[in-house]
């Protein structure tokens, strides 16, 4: 009988073992094989491709430094400006003072970075343990309030709508508020550049008038009031000086006259003192005499003579205008009163008058520029509030919908149980994977090993984050200096006209300001949605090319626009000198490297759920069958992306295996194996 028993237990472990063969056997068939990779330190390339549209009347916006205090403005909106020319001029005691505290904050930095540089101690297992039990309370606390999140979801949502639609109400007010302001101040730079424009004009407008005003009096046929509109236009002639001119004149005549009189009475005063007899005395003394009176006679005859025309020349220069002057004003009244104007006569009496003001053609001409400007200016600042107005009586409006459907019993709360249901599924993963450590963290060397990677890691890191903000500091002290050494003067690195200027004596700079200097050149525009341009800033290089063009046009980002309502962003660029069409097409291409990321995955890595984003890593469990391998998930916080990579924040260690593919569709708690051939 005993024989008969162990014969039976023998048999009864061979079957297991036949069992359990076949199913390791069928297990290696049906699970999932997969490969993996692991935590690395790297570097994301981010590229951006597209065309843009060539527009003129390019714009150069220059840089305004946040925090800085301005000391004084040299040159204001209007300003024509040359490259190189001061602009303004920061306060340098407050240059002085950022310097300090940039390198008060360096000092800091470098403190922390030396206590990164000290690892802390260990704890033992016990600790490690007792924290993961912890974590499973809080976890089921988590669940739990998450659980009357829901329960409460219906009560607390109709209270937020309302409070969200009370302050939607004040937005749109302050809004409409601030668009009147921004009115205002466009309707006054408006005003402004007008009057400008009508001082540059006054001298044309007054001479027009002017020969208005003789016209009129012509056909009046009254003769005062032609005599005094013909001196009005010789008083324009000479810039309000004419009587001045008319008394130097008669001055000039007079001095003829007296030396035409001069000239005679020295003729008379000769011929009763010269006796022409003694010429032919036959004592010497008296020829030598008479020669001698002639002489002086001749001399003074031709001083005088010299006088008079001196005199003449003088009174030609001074009239010789004023016969021309007199000449056209005598033909265009001569044609007035025929009633046959003829544009030639009134063209060149008017042309006479008109250079005599020496008026700036261009200067008129920028001004008028200007005013285009600025109420160009004043239109993108009605459609631009107008834009902001409206999304927010959208929004507005859609909250006052929900509040009635809630009111009426009709509202969906799909999407508002949606976060308050995804909480709680993150508080149950979270309850999962505290019970998971909890197991594993009874193996206590494991754990000890894993920990001082962790803190190891954890101290890299912010080593990293710190040298980071070290070299941030190093580069800001560098760019202060240099602003010192230039004594705080910004001066413009293009020639052109200022457009915009939000500074003034006194302004501490908030960010918000804007300097702007309109160019005659050119620009490519060019829009790409939100997401692509994260990346990328004001400065970053830029490479343009066309159809036409051999070699490319490097150049840098000028401006970036904030999003518009459809999520789409504009941004610039200065073109150089050379030919453009207006509306033409230009090729584009951006390329820009991240700084270093400590924690970096393939891109095939990273999956998405209805909680976010998370990886897959392997994780041994025991079972019946003994040690197999688990896909666990570990929710991570994407912080950027490349084509191939992903940096990432979260629980990862360095040796944790990531799944970036397998044979199969596989989830969380689905056994996989490693497979060796990758």
């Amino acid at each position: 009988m005993e024989k008969k028993i162990k014969k039976i237990l023998v048999g009864f472990f061979i079957i297991m073992v036949v069992l359990t063969m076949v199913s390791r056997a069928a297990a290696s068939i049906l699970v999932a094989k997969v490969q993996v990779d692991h935590v690395r330190k790297n570097n994301l390339t981010y590229t951006l491709t597209g065309s843009g549209e060539v527009k003129g009347n390019s714009k150069k916006y220059i840089e305004l430094k946040a925090g800085y205090k301005v000391g004084s403005v040299k040159a204001k909106v209007g300003t024509n400006v040359k490259k190189g020319e001061l602009l303004f001029q920061y306060d340098v005691k407050s240059i002085v003072d950022k310097k300090k505290n940039l390198e008060d904050e360096y000092k800091k930095l470098e403190l922390q970075y030396e206590k990164a540089s000290l690892l802390t101690d260990n704890g033992d297992g016990a600790d490690q343990v007792m924290t993961a039990e912890l974590a499973v309370e809080n976890a089921k606390d988590d669940i739990k309030n998450a659980e009357n999140e829901i329960k409460d979801i219906k009560s607390t949502v109709l209270k937020n709508k309302k409070k969200q639609y009370k302050e939607l109400e004040s937005e749109v007010d302050d809004l409409k508020d601030s668009k009147s302001e921004a009115l205002i101040t466009a309707s006054r730079n408006i005003l402004d550049a007008n009057e400008g424009l009508e001082e540059l004009n006054k001298p044309k407008t007054k001479l027009e008038k002017a020969l208005e005003d003789y016209k009129f009096a012509v056909q009046s046929k009254k003769e005062d009031s032609i005599t005094e509109s013909c001196n009005q236009l010789y008083d324009l002639y000479y810039g309000g000086t004419y009587e001045e001119h008319r008394q130097k004149v008669g001055d000039v005549k007079k001095s003829i006259d007296r030396a035409k009189e001069d000239l005679d009475d020295i003729k008379v005063k000769w011929d009763r003192t010269i006796n022409p007899w003694d010429q032919l005395s036959t004592e010497e003394s008296t020829v030598r005499a008479y020669n001698e009176q002639i002489s002086q006679r001749d001399s003074e005859i031709k001083n005088a003579k010299r006088a008079i025309t001196d005199a003449e020349d003088t009174y030609n220069n001074l009239t010789k205008n004023d016969n021309q002057l007199d000449k056209l004003i005598q033909d265009y009244r001569a044609q007035i009163e025929r009633n046959n104007v003829q544009d030639y006569t009134y063209v060149a009496l008017y042309q006479m008058l008109y250079k005599k003001f020496n008026i700036d053609d261009d200067k008129a001409t920028n001004q008028q520029e200007k005013i285009d400007r600025v109420k160009e200016d004043k239109q993108n600042i009605t459609l631009s509030w107008d834009k902001k107005i409206r999304q927010a009586e959208k929004k507005s409006e859609e909250l006052e919908k929900d509040i009635l459907d809630i009111e009426s019993g009709t509202y969906d709360y799909t999407d508002d149980l949606k976060e308050a249901k995804a909480r709680l599924l993150e508080a149950k993963r979270t309850l999962k994977s505290a019970k998971l450590q909890v197991l594993t963290g009874e193996k206590t060397e494991s754990i000890q090993s894993n920990n001082r990677n962790v803190e190891i890691d954890s101290a890299n890191l912010e080593k990293a984050g710190i040298q980071i903000d070290l070299d941030k500091k190093l580069e800001e002290i560098k760019k202060i200096n240099d602003l010192i050494n230039n004594k705080g003067e910004v001066r413009s690195s293009v020639s052109g006209v200022i457009l915009k200027s939000d500074i003034r004596k006194g302004l501490m700079l908030t960010g918000s300001e804007q300097y702007v200097i309109a160019l005659k050149g050119f620009e490519l525009s060019m829009t790409k949605d939100k997401k692509d341009m994260k990346q990328f800033a004001v400065g970053d290089e830029i490479s343009i090319t066309s159809a036409s063009d051999e070699e490319p046009i490097i150049s840098n980002i000028e401006r970036i626009q904030k999003p518009d309502q459809e999520g789409k962003v504009t941004f610039t660029a200065l073109l150089p000198k050379g030919n453009y069409s207006i509306g033409s097409s230009m090729d584009y291409s951006i390329g820009k490297e991240s700084k270093e990321y400590s924690m970096c995955v393939p891109i095939n890595a990273i999956r998405q759920n209805s909680n976010g984003a998370y990886v897959l890593v392997i994780r041994d469990i025991s079972s019946v069958l003994g040690k197999e391998q688990v896909a666990f998930a570990v929710s991570v916080n994407l912080i950027s992306q490349d084509s191939k990579t992903a940096a990432v924040e979260g629980t990862l260690l360095n040796d944790d295996q990531i799944i970036v593919s397998s044979n199969k569709n596989i989830a969380e708690g689905d056994r996989v194996h490693v497979d060796e051939a990758e």
